[in-house]
Formats: C-alpha cells, sequence, structure tokens
C-alpha cells in the first residue's frame, strides 16, 4: 500500500487519513495520477493512501470483498482485500516522507 505522509506532518501527532479505493481494472495509482490527491495531501496536511487490489487473470485489479463482486474469473480468490486497510481502532507507523 502506498502511503503518503506530508512533509508538514508531525510524528505522534493525529491526522486525518484518506483511503482512495480504486475502480474494477484501475489501479491506486492511476486514481492518484487522475484525481491529484497526493499534490492536495501534502498542501493540505493530510494523510493519502492507495492500496491496489487483488489482480484477475486479465490483468485487471480488482477488490475480493463479497461474493458479489468482482472475481468474474471464479478464481476463488481467498480473503477479503478489506484485511489490508487499516482499521479505525489501529495506530499504523507513520514515517515523514512518502513511503
Amino acid at each position: 500500500m502506498t502511503v503518503h505522509v506530508p512533509a508538514s506532518y508531525e510524528p505522534g501527532t493525529p491526522a486525518p487519513l484518506l483511503i482512495l479505493l480504486h475502480a474494477y481494472g484501475s489501479t491506486g495509482s492511476g486514481h492518484d495520477r487522475y484525481f491529484h490527491v497526493g499534490a492536495a495531501a501534502a498542501e493540505r496536511g493530510f494523510l493519502y493512501a492507495y492500496p491496489d487490489g487483488t489482480t484477475d487473470t486479465s490483468g485487471n485489479r480488482f477488490w475480493s470483498a463479497t461474493d458479489a463482486c468482482c472475481d468474474f474469473d471464479r478464481t476463488g480468490v481467498n480473503g477479503d482485500d478489506a484485511d489490508q486497510l487499516p482499521s479505525r481502532r489501529s495506530s499504523p507507523s507513520i514515517r515523514s516522507g512518502s513511503t
């Protein structure tokens, strides 16, 4: 998962975190380039992350979250991509700079 940390971030200080989830067939970095969220995060001082979902046999990224979507190849991907997202109760370790 790519996490952008603004230069103004002070370790130990709570900061908002925006998580951008891409659409089927896209990527987190593709959405970042399109929406320019990284630049807005740096300017406004919030943390920003964009993970990538599972890749299907056609090379398309998708979120394995429910039986309804989006494992169209019926690969039987185990797990839930949501497991890679930080929970409201977690306190991820954050370092200054982009990771």
